[in-house]
């Protein structure tokens, strides 16, 4: 057995496909195929039910790759824990983080990043929600990943970057009742209410924000009218920008500082609507010396830049 093996099998099980596989691995299909019939025939049975379309791990299987994982995260393990040891002159690792985020806080933390630790390979994973990072950074799949709390599952672990909080986001040619800093909370029901024939471009409540957002409707007892539905948040806010609709965002990716001409943000103030964005871990594996740095940069940053926006 060695660890080419294990991650051959792994990536068989995980597609349920050899051809899928074989693309993933960038090996040809009869390679891989007679590579897993190999592997079958040294333990003396059988890891997979062959079926029309898809490949299923049997009993013996979902041991394997059971066993397969753990065997691997202990290399990566061994590896980190080598790396710190050797001053993190080398090494690997791997960032989770959502589509819409990236571009907000990426940029300044890699450029730092990778000029304070030249012989880190960087790799940035991109996902489409907060849960599908969780899933991601529990299966190994990466160090560290940013989300904004609650987190879904107890095996995560995580450290605070910034406190965030949810805006309303109006086009700049709004005629506001109050100055943005005299909104209370009662007072930003009062406008959501008279906002009721507007077009609203909302997260979808597959994420966090948008059944943040559902959630204010709730309390409002209302329904907003929904122009269309959209993951991308920079999106959502640039059509507000262009006086297309209404808008909500979290103050970390507001467009505060990437345009001139802004929207206008109005805060929610209640404790319902504050949260806090944080960096994940999976508390099962070994967070590195390298990760904890990451971390240490982009909080730093992004502290520093939501001193800038008050």
């Amino acid at each position: 057995m060695d660890f080419r093996e294990l991650q051959y099998i792994l990536t068989v099980a995980k597609t349920k496909n050899i051809t899928k596989a074989s693309e993933l691995l960038r090996i040809s299909q009869p390679s891989l195929s007679q590579f897993v019939h190999k592997v079958e025939r040294d333990l003396g049975c059988e890891l997979f039910y062959r079926g029309y379309r898809s490949l299923i791990l049997t009993p013996a299987g979902e041991e394997y790759v059971h066993t397969a994982r753990l065997i691997l995260l202990q290399r990566e393990e061994l590896e980190q824990k080598l790396n710190d040891l050797s001053k993190m002159e080398r090494g690997k690792l791997v960032v989770g983080i959502t589509s819409q985020r990236g571009g907000h806080m990426l940029p300044k933390v890699i450029s730092e990043f990778k000029k304070n630790y030249p012989g880190i390979e960087l790799k940035i994973s991109e996902k489409l929600t907060s849960d599908d990072l969780e899933k991601m950074a529990l299966e190994g799949e990466c160090d560290v990943f940013i989300s904004n709390l609650p987190l879904a599952h107890e095996e995560i672990t995580y450290r605070v970057l910034t406190d965030d909080i949810l805006y309303l986001v109006l086009p700049p040619t709004y005629r506001l009742p109050y100055k943005i800093s005299q909104f209370t909370f009662e007072r930003v029901l009062e406008l959501l209410h008279s906002l009721r024939d507007e077009d609203f471009i909302l997260p979808p409540p597959i994420m966090k924000l948008g059944r943040l957002v559902a959630s204010l409707f709730d309390i409002l007892g209302d329904k907003p009218k929904v122009m269309f539905e959209t993951h991308n948040i920079d999106t959502a806010q640039y059509m507000v920008l262009n006086g297309i609709g209404v808008t909500f965002t979290l103050r970390s990716v507001s467009l505060e500082q990437q345009v001139k001409k802004r929207p206008l943000y109005i805060p929610i103030d209640d404790s319902r609507f504050r949260t806090s964005l944080v960096a994940g871990f999976s508390n099962r594996d070994y967070v590195s010396k390298i990760a904890t740095c990451f971390v240490d940069d982009m909080c730093r940053i992004l502290q520093a830049n939501l001193k800038s926006k008050s």
